[in-house]
Protein backbone atom coordinates (compact mmCIF):
# COMPACT_ATOMS: atom_id res chain seq x y z
CA UNK A 1 0.00 0.00 0.00
CA UNK A 2 2.82 2.39 0.88
CA UNK A 3 4.53 1.64 -2.43
CA UNK A 4 1.27 2.48 -4.26
CA UNK A 5 1.04 5.86 -2.52
CA UNK A 6 4.69 6.67 -3.26
CA UNK A 7 4.22 5.82 -6.95
CA UNK A 8 1.05 7.92 -7.06
CA UNK A 9 2.80 10.84 -5.34
CA UNK A 10 5.83 10.66 -7.64
CA UNK A 11 3.53 10.48 -10.66
CA UNK A 12 1.74 13.63 -9.55
CA UNK A 13 5.02 15.44 -8.99
CA UNK A 14 6.16 14.56 -12.52
CA UNK A 15 3.11 16.07 -14.23
CA UNK A 16 4.27 19.71 -14.05
CA UNK A 17 7.67 18.69 -15.43
CA UNK A 18 6.08 16.92 -18.37
CA UNK A 19 3.72 19.81 -19.01
CA UNK A 20 6.57 22.33 -19.15
CA UNK A 21 8.36 20.32 -21.85
CA UNK A 22 5.47 20.79 -24.28
CA UNK A 23 5.96 21.05 -28.02
CA UNK A 24 5.40 24.24 -29.97
CA UNK A 25 2.48 24.22 -32.33
CA UNK A 26 2.95 24.73 -36.05
CA UNK A 27 0.95 27.95 -35.77
CA UNK A 28 3.14 29.35 -32.96
CA UNK A 29 6.31 28.58 -34.90
CA UNK A 30 4.96 29.87 -38.21
CA UNK A 31 3.81 33.11 -36.58
CA UNK A 32 7.24 33.56 -34.99
CA UNK A 33 9.13 33.06 -38.25
CA UNK A 34 6.78 35.03 -40.51
CA UNK A 35 6.20 38.02 -38.24
CA UNK A 36 9.71 38.04 -36.68
CA UNK A 37 8.54 40.03 -33.62
CA UNK A 38 12.04 40.45 -32.17
CA UNK A 39 13.72 41.28 -35.50
CA UNK A 40 15.95 38.21 -35.58
CA UNK A 41 16.11 38.55 -39.39
CA UNK A 42 14.84 35.04 -40.19
CA UNK A 43 14.14 36.21 -43.75
CA UNK A 44 17.90 36.52 -44.33
CA UNK A 45 18.00 32.71 -44.14
CA UNK A 46 16.03 32.47 -47.39
CA UNK A 47 18.19 33.06 -50.45
CA UNK A 48 15.21 34.50 -52.33
CA UNK A 49 13.85 36.41 -49.29
CA UNK A 50 10.80 34.15 -49.06
CA UNK A 51 10.57 32.07 -45.87
CA UNK A 52 7.52 30.29 -47.29
CA UNK A 53 9.55 29.16 -50.31
CA UNK A 54 11.94 26.28 -50.92
CA UNK A 55 15.22 28.21 -50.68
CA UNK A 56 15.39 28.42 -46.87
CA UNK A 57 18.41 27.36 -44.83
CA UNK A 58 16.73 25.68 -41.85
CA UNK A 59 20.02 25.62 -39.91
CA UNK A 60 20.27 29.39 -40.25
CA UNK A 61 16.72 29.85 -38.90
CA UNK A 62 17.48 27.43 -36.06
CA UNK A 63 20.64 29.33 -35.11
CA UNK A 64 18.77 32.64 -35.01
CA UNK A 65 15.83 31.14 -33.07
CA UNK A 66 18.14 29.57 -30.45
CA UNK A 67 20.51 32.56 -30.24
CA UNK A 68 20.71 34.53 -26.98
CA UNK A 69 18.26 37.41 -26.83
CA UNK A 70 18.44 40.49 -24.60
CA UNK A 71 15.19 42.06 -25.78
CA UNK A 72 12.55 42.71 -23.11
CA UNK A 73 10.37 40.04 -24.76
CA UNK A 74 13.09 37.42 -24.16
CA UNK A 75 12.98 37.20 -20.39
CA UNK A 76 12.24 34.09 -18.35
CA UNK A 77 12.06 33.36 -14.64
CA UNK A 78 15.51 33.20 -13.15
CA UNK A 79 16.26 30.07 -11.15
CA UNK A 80 19.37 30.59 -9.04
CA UNK A 81 21.50 27.96 -7.40
CA UNK A 82 22.76 28.42 -3.86
CA UNK A 83 26.25 29.03 -5.24
CA UNK A 84 25.07 31.79 -7.58
CA UNK A 85 23.16 33.38 -4.73
CA UNK A 86 26.35 33.50 -2.66
CA UNK A 87 28.63 34.56 -5.52
CA UNK A 88 26.57 37.18 -7.37
CA UNK A 89 23.53 38.22 -5.35
CA UNK A 90 24.67 38.57 -1.74
CA UNK A 91 27.24 41.32 -1.32
CA UNK A 92 30.15 39.86 0.70
CA UNK A 93 30.58 42.96 2.87
CA UNK A 94 26.88 43.03 3.74
CA UNK A 95 26.96 39.30 4.55
CA UNK A 96 30.04 39.80 6.72
CA UNK A 97 28.36 42.67 8.58
CA UNK A 98 25.27 40.53 9.20
CA UNK A 99 27.28 37.51 10.32
CA UNK A 100 29.27 39.52 12.91
CA UNK A 101 26.27 41.32 14.36
CA UNK A 102 24.93 40.35 17.77
CA UNK A 103 21.84 42.58 17.59
CA UNK A 104 18.73 40.48 18.32
CA UNK A 105 17.06 41.35 15.01
CA UNK A 106 20.21 40.40 13.08
CA UNK A 107 20.44 37.08 14.93
CA UNK A 108 16.90 36.31 13.72
CA UNK A 109 17.85 37.35 10.18
CA UNK A 110 20.90 35.02 10.29
CA UNK A 111 18.65 32.17 11.36
CA UNK A 112 16.33 32.88 8.41
CA UNK A 113 19.33 32.96 6.05
CA UNK A 114 20.51 29.57 7.33
CA UNK A 115 17.05 28.13 6.71
CA UNK A 116 16.76 29.63 3.22
CA UNK A 117 20.20 28.43 2.17
CA UNK A 118 19.23 24.83 2.84
CA UNK A 119 17.42 25.04 -0.51
CA UNK A 120 19.43 24.15 -3.58
CA UNK A 121 17.71 26.62 -5.92
CA UNK A 122 15.60 29.75 -5.80
CA UNK A 123 12.93 30.85 -8.27
CA UNK A 124 13.61 34.57 -8.28
CA UNK A 125 10.50 35.30 -10.34
CA UNK A 126 8.38 34.39 -7.31
CA UNK A 127 7.64 37.41 -5.16
CA UNK A 128 7.57 35.23 -2.04
CA UNK A 129 11.22 34.16 -2.52
CA UNK A 130 12.31 37.69 -3.20
CA UNK A 131 10.53 38.89 -0.08
CA UNK A 132 12.15 36.19 2.06
CA UNK A 133 15.56 37.34 0.91
CA UNK A 134 14.66 41.01 1.32
CA UNK A 135 13.53 40.32 4.88
CA UNK A 136 17.06 39.14 5.58
CA UNK A 137 18.86 41.75 3.48
CA UNK A 138 16.81 44.86 4.14
CA UNK A 139 17.20 47.93 1.89
CA UNK A 140 18.58 50.03 4.73
CA UNK A 141 21.17 47.49 5.90
CA UNK A 142 21.97 45.80 2.61
CA UNK A 143 21.38 48.12 -0.35
CA UNK A 144 23.68 46.22 -2.76
CA UNK A 145 22.17 42.83 -2.04
CA UNK A 146 18.66 44.27 -2.11
CA UNK A 147 19.27 45.77 -5.57
CA UNK A 148 20.76 42.48 -6.79
CA UNK A 149 17.65 40.62 -5.62
CA UNK A 150 15.54 43.01 -7.72
CA UNK A 151 17.76 42.48 -10.77
CA UNK A 152 17.71 38.68 -10.42
CA UNK A 153 13.98 38.32 -11.12
CA UNK A 154 14.45 37.38 -14.74
CA UNK A 155 17.22 36.39 -17.10
CA UNK A 156 17.77 36.66 -20.82
CA UNK A 157 16.77 33.60 -22.83
CA UNK A 158 16.82 32.48 -26.45
CA UNK A 159 13.62 33.28 -28.33
CA UNK A 160 12.97 29.53 -28.63
CA UNK A 161 12.63 29.34 -24.85
CA UNK A 162 9.94 32.01 -24.93
CA UNK A 163 7.95 30.37 -27.74
CA UNK A 164 8.62 26.69 -26.95
CA UNK A 165 9.87 26.60 -23.33
CA UNK A 166 13.03 24.87 -24.60
CA UNK A 167 15.70 25.00 -27.30
CA UNK A 168 14.34 24.33 -30.76
CA UNK A 169 15.39 21.58 -33.17
CA UNK A 170 15.55 21.36 -36.96
CA UNK A 171 12.24 19.47 -36.80
CA UNK A 172 10.66 22.52 -35.18
CA UNK A 173 11.94 24.74 -37.99
CA UNK A 174 10.60 22.39 -40.67
CA UNK A 175 7.27 22.24 -38.86
CA UNK A 176 7.02 26.01 -38.51
CA UNK A 177 8.00 26.87 -42.06
CA UNK A 178 6.46 24.03 -44.08
CA UNK A 179 4.16 22.14 -41.70
CA UNK A 180 6.41 19.06 -42.06
CA UNK A 181 7.27 16.73 -39.19
CA UNK A 182 4.88 18.35 -36.74
CA UNK A 183 3.91 16.04 -33.92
Amino acid sequence: MLRYHLVLLLGCLALPVLASAQQCTQQQLNTEFMTDPTVRQYVACASDGNLAGVNVDDSCVLTRFNAPCTDASCKVANILTREVLYETIIDSNELEKLSRSTVANDVARKSQLDWILHNSSFNMAKASWQQKLKNIFTPADSPLTNAAINNAQQKDAPRSHIVCNRSATLSDISCGLRGEGCS
